[in-house]
């Protein structure tokens, strides 16, 4: 065997091996992201409640309107005898939503109950990392809590079923998901006809010139203006001209549109060029209008590759949070969006602020948002690639 032969197959082995190690190096960083989510997501499924009980014959309008100093006087009862027993940091024991879980349980009970009712983040904290307590007024509330098996952690779903809040163990992605959803609803009804569209015209109707050359030019220099110019521009378009809603999924979506438009423009183009001339040359022979020869066969032929690029762009989309924290997205909104034009958050900027926050109790809900952003982005990809394999031409 010649040396240059076993050269090339040194070589050969040389380059494969780069291949490998490069596909592991992926795997390895992809599988420590991943764990590092949802290991630290797992405690955002667990809630920490404490054991009350609580008489129902004593509720009367009076106590309703009062239910948080009911609560609290019933927890300061537990530490009766304990003088050194802090009550601010007692009454910091109990959630903020915990009124409201009580004004639902009244009608269902009469007499004496003992319930487990929600607890607040500290509670949770304590109770999943004890070393995260430093305060040793808490410390000790908790401890005694504890050893009388007056808290606990139980399984729950409210992540899933409650908006945004200021409190940890009441915060939720509903809204977010609802946001997300109506803005990435928008901008693909917007951005994706304007930009196929546009696509056609540039590539078949404008002859070659100046002109042509010139929207070539800053088309492609939108595709990398940094996304906060677009939220800049939607700032000053909608809002300020226009007088939309602020903070509305309307504004948001068409904002995101204004940001992938360029690359939908330009991976349509790519998709009509790669086609065969022959395609448009035969429509028109059979007498087919240039309309027709675009219409019947240069779009559908085309069509798996504008899809991919739009899927591409769409998911780019859902990731953005530059250019809605511009249009006050970034704003606390507790209540979830009911139509296109309500205040509303998405999944970017919601945990942008979440993981801005300091409470322990939001780590762990970041790291689940975060899980749930990934299978938001994951279902849409599946379901415009199904979409897109219809189109799919297959030798």
């Amino acid at each position: 065997m010649s040396d240059k032969l076993l050269k090339r197959y040194r070589a050969e082995r040389i380059f494969r091996n780069c291949c490998l190690i490069s596909i592991s190096i992926v795997i390895i960083l992809l599988g420590t992201l991943m764990f590092s989510i949802v290991s630290k997501s797992f405690g955002s499924f667990r809630q920490a409640y404490i054991k009350l009980t609580l008489d129902f014959s004593e509720f009367d309008n009076s106590t309703l309107e009062n239910t948080n100093h009911y609560l609290r006087q019933k927890l300061k009862d537990k530490f009766v005898d304990d003088n050194s027993v802090n009550l601010e940091s007692l009454y910091k024991m109990i959630s903020l939503d915990t009124p409201q879980y009580i004004k639902k349980k009244y009608k269902k009970f009469y007499g004496i109950k003992t319930l487990w009712i929600p607890a607040s983040s500290v509670v949770g904290s304590y109770l999943k990392n004890r070393s995260i307590i430093q305060d040793q007024t808490y410390l000790h509330i908790l401890d005694k809590l504890k050893s009388n098996h007056q808290i606990k952690l139980k399984f729950s779903l409210n992540i899933f079923k409650t908006s945004d809040s200021r409190e940890p163990e009441s915060a939720g992605v509903l809204g977010g998901i609802i946001g997300s959803l109506l803005t990435i609803t928008i901008c693909i009804f917007s951005a994706i006809p304007i930009g196929i569209f546009t696509a056609v015209f540039l590539e078949e109707y404008i002859p070659k010139g100046k002109f042509k050359y010139f929207l070539e030019v800053n088309i492609n220099n939108l595709a990398s203006v940094p996304s906060i110019v677009y939220g800049l521009l939607g700032l000053a378009i909608f809002i300020n001209f226009f007088e939309m809603p602020r903070s509305s999924s309307l504004v948001g979506g068409l904002t995101l549109s204004l940001l992938i438009l360029p690359a939908i423009i330009i991976t349509t183009r790519q998709s009509i060029r790669a086609l065969p001339f022959s395609i448009k040359q035969g429509a028109l022979a059979l007498g087919a209008s240039p309309m027709q020869a675009t219409m019947h066969h240069i779009i559908p032929h085309a069509m798996p590759g504008i899809i991919t690029g739009a899927i591409l762009s769409i998911s780019r989309a859902i990731g953005e949070t530059a250019p809605l924290i511009m249009l006050g997205m970034v704003a606390f909104i507790s209540d979830i969006p009911k139509n296109f034009f309500d205040p509303s958050s998405v999944m970017p900027v919601l945990i942008y602020t979440w993981a801005d926050s300091p409470e322990y109790g939001f780590v762990e809900k970041t790291s689940s948002a975060i899980l749930v952003l990934i299978f938001l982005i994951v279902g849409l990809n599946y379901y415009a690639i199904s979409f897109r394999n219809k189109y799919e031409i297959r030798s």
